[in-house]
């Protein structure tokens, strides 16, 4: 039988149908919203996830994820973000303290700080 390896804190509440690979952290008080797949070398904390979501070897902290979202990989969403619904974080972005609206599409290579989109 294949070996798990992750960390799921005690305060953090998972939904149904959510997949996690291994390699991934979520400490504090995050939610991970049903169906989300946390894959390998995602680290989630004290944020929200909504249902739905791809998170892909990424860093989410102190934030909110909208559902239906495509985050990373390699994506870095740093505190007092909001990400609306059906948004597209790409590979290697980064967000800082910025409103995200429903269905905005940040492409590869990308900074958004301090913003409203």
């Amino acid at each position: 039988m294949k070996k798990c390896d992750f960390f799921v804190d005690q305060n953090a509440v998972l939904g149904k149908g959510v997949k996690i690979e291994n390699n991934v952290k979520i400490v504090g008080d995050s939610f991970i919203g049903d169906n989300c797949k946390i894959l390998s070398g995602s680290v989630i904390v004290d944020s929200v996830v909504g249902e739905g979501c791809v998170v892909e070897n990424s860093k989410i902290d102190s934030s909110n994820i909208g559902k239906g979202c495509t985050i990373g990989p390699f994506a870095n969403i740093r505190p007092c973000c909001t990400i609306g619904n059906s948004v597209k974080v790409g590979a290697f972005v980064e967000v800082k303290n910025s409103f995200i609206a429903d269905g905005c599409k940040m492409a590869h290579l990308s900074y958004v700080g301090d913003a409203e989109l």
